[in-house]
């Protein structure tokens, strides 16, 4: 439940930019220290990708059907 309530903080539009580049300087200004490195990354890279959810497009399909119903031919040269 932590981790829920410091992504939603985080994530608020007026604590962190929406553009990418502008997220990705806020986020290492603010978040990054070398002694929790291991942490950042993981949380860092989510924070950066949570920004694509509030796409418009975000629960659009990328794909007009289910990979499952696809036929795929390996070729081999």
């Amino acid at each position: 439940m932590g981790r829920l309530l410091a992504t939603d903080y985080w994530s608020h539009e007026t604590l962190t930019p929406t553009t990418t580049l502008d997220r990705t300087l806020a986020i290492l200004d603010n978040l990054y220290y070398p002694s929790v490195e291991q942490h950042f990354l993981g949380c860092g890279n989510f924070l950066l990708l949570e920004m694509a959810s509030q796409s418009p497009d975000y629960n659009r399909k990328i794909f007009e059907y289910l990979l499952t119903e696809y036929n795929f031919v390996d070729k081999i040269r």
